[in-house]
């Protein structure tokens, strides 16, 4: 075996080396314009003279390093073309199937006489055509399998399992703010508004470092919701807020909107030590959802924190399949019940529970943090669209443990939203977007006002 991979790679190596020096050589007679053929000769040039141009020009490694670029800008250019028709994960399927069927085709044909030979690959054929239409089927009309990106305008599905890769290699090679300032217009299929960042790249106007007096400082950290995806930037639930509670014990409100989008409650105390405690708050809210669960479960916990390209365990080798098709993902998640984090329902359990205990001591470092720098914290808990629906989610553990903390402000939005619904006669799909699944106006503002109840109801706190 050992002798056979040695062979092999000789055997690469060989013919890269042919294919440089032909190569080099064809560029080197063009160049002269005397370019012909000779029976016999390396394209009119003695082996001799051949080898003297490869030395002369360019070495075999950095022929193969032209090459691994070349390779590479194919490679975009094909994802991007194909990305800006909408079809690069259909290409991407197709690609993948051909190659499963075609060595499946061959060895089989193998077997057979000739005279059958034809009927295989017809089959096979056939088979492949039909894998085809049942995926295109599916992509145009049912999206149940649709990703959040898919069903937004996006063609490509993202691995929740990839964020750590994603974040630490864009902070390599791009600057944070250029991002943000590229995400400043945001055209959806439901809404369309544009956005401005401040120095500290939130979603917010420029708040200045130095605290004015008889001013109360509010920092709001979330993610998309604190953020304020699915609305203009006025109507952001941290802005909402300050006109809702314009004082807090006789001082002037200033709230600041920290959020971030696929932040987690990690991300979020990290956002805090590295640029909001600048700013000196007097109160910080943490808002969570159950989305944060997911996020840990497949991003991990602290343990993250510093490690670019760590990848938590258990995330399955054969992603790449269930985001090329919907054919997998109609068998994994139609038939298997798993969901987007790819887990059958024990492994998703007991990923949850973990979850769950690394949100609690998150938390309670946030309260840690709190008793060293003096502001005062509030966990703000929200529901997604489909628990509102319900009248349940999984996060009624981790409030109750949370509420025997006498140093931290507890508020449960979902029997908030539950009761002022009943109230109005206004159903839950009234305060989401139907498609984006984010708050529209009308559900940031029921937010805000569900803090700012909270907030001016605390003992101590004078609105």
């Amino acid at each position: 075996m050992a002798g056979r991979i040695r062979l092999t790679a000789d055997g690469i190596s060989a013919i890269a080396r042919y294919i440089h020096i032909r190569f080099m050589i064809r560029l080197r007679a063009l160049g002269r314009g005397n370019f012909k053929y000779k029976p016999g000769g390396f394209f009119g040039m003695t082996k001799a003279k051949a080898a003297t141009t490869i030395r002369n020009h360019l070495s075999p490694g950095r022929f193969a390093a032209f090459t691994a670029k070349a390779v590479f800008c194919a490679y975009v250019a094909y994802k991007l073309i194909l990305a800006a028709i909408g079809i690069y994960s259909f290409a991407t399927f197709c690609i993948i199937t051909a190659f499963l069927l075609y060595p499946a085709c061959s060895a089989v044909s193998f077997f057979v006489k000739d005279a059958e030979r034809r009927k295989i690959q017809f089959a096979f054929l056939v088979f492949f055509l039909a894998l085809v239409s049942a995926e295109s089927y599916l992509r145009c009309f049912d999206r149940r399998f649709a990703s959040y990106g898919e069903r937004n305008g996006s063609h490509e599905y993202t691995s929740i399992y990839s964020y750590n890769i994603y974040k630490y290699v864009t902070e390599i090679f791009f600057d944070e703010r250029e991002i943000r300032e590229k995400m400043s217009r945001t055209v959806n299929k439901e809404f369309h508004y544009e956005s401005s960042f401040n120095f500290i790249n939130m979603r917010d106007i420029e708040h200045p470092l130095r605290k004015a007096p008889y001013e109360y400082r509010i920092a709001a950290l979330g993610d998309s919701f604190t953020e304020g995806v699915g609305v203009a930037q006025d109507q952001t639930w941290p802005r909402l807020l300050q006109k809702m509670l314009p004082s807090v014990n006789g001082l002037r409100t200033r709230v600041m909107n920290c959020g971030i989008v696929s932040h987690d409650t990690v991300d979020e105390l990290q956002v805090l030590r590295e640029r909001v405690l600048a700013f000196r708050p007097d109160m910080v809210i943490v808002a969570v959802n159950s989305s944060d669960i997911t996020d840990i479960a497949t991003k991990g916990g602290q343990e993250r924190i510093g490690r670019p390209f760590y990848r938590p365990p258990g995330s399955p080798w054969w992603e790449f399949l269930f985001g090329s098709s919907f054919l997998v993902r109609h068998f994994v998640q139609g038939i298997l019940g798993y969901d987007w984090t790819l887990k059958s329902s024990a492994e998703l359990k007991a990923g949850d529970a973990r979850a769950l205990d690394a949100i609690y001591q998150t938390i309670m470092d946030f309260a840690h943090l709190s008793g060293e720098r003096g502001f005062a914290l509030v966990a703000v808990f929200h529901p997604m669209k489909h628990e509102l629906e319900k009248g349940g989610w999984p996060l009624d553990g981790l409030i109750g443990r949370l509420a025997g903390e006498k140093d931290i402000l507890v508020v449960n939005l979902l029997e908030y939203y539950k009761a002022e619904c009943a109230k109005s006669g206004v159903p839950a799909s009234d305060i989401y977007w139907p498609v984006d699944l984010h708050h529209n106006a009308r559900g940031y503002e029921l937010f805000a006002r569900g803090v700012a109840e909270a907030i001016s109801k605390t003992p101590g706190i004078k609105n």
